[in-house]
């Protein structure tokens, strides 16, 4: 799968726009790095918190932040741990659950900094995935 764009969630002030309101969400909330929720300049490891949550959802089945409003949501996003994926999938070990909570740090100087560092971090999970499909 290729995820194209997470710059696409965010808030975009409507003050030209639509005068009453403040601001308008676009983009799926529950994957928004907290430099988002916060108006922060967004950068490449704002898209690496983001892919960690995907690849916490691909791992567990479940998004990790699971309030049901916004403000909940940024919150969570803020100020909550959440759940590891080995806690919620026994088969998920220890070391990939690294992997994750080091791409959805809160700080982005605490993430990895390339995508590359990513894919370097995920190699040893490659590795094994294709050794299973090889043994299939």
């Amino acid at each position: 799968p290729k995820i194209s764009d997470f710059g696409l969630v965010r808030y975009i002030k409507n003050e030209e726009i639509y005068p009453r309101t403040k601001t308008t969400l676009l983009g799926s909330p529950k994957h928004m790095s907290p430099e988002h929720w916060s108006g922060e300049k967004f950068t490449v490891r704002s898209d690496i918190y983001s892919l960690g949550i995907v690849l916490y959802q691909l791992l567990t089945g479940l998004v990790p932040f699971e309030a049901t409003t916004l403000d909940g949501l940024k919150t969570e996003a803020m100020n909550t741990r959440f759940v590891t994926p080995s806690k919620r999938r026994a088969a998920i070990g220890r070391e990939l659950d690294e992997v994750v909570e080091r791409m959805t740090q809160r700080d982005p100087a605490d993430r990895y900094a390339s995508m590359q560092d990513v894919m370097t971090a995920l190699s040893p999970f490659r590795a094994k995935s294709a050794s299973k499909a090889d043994r299939s």
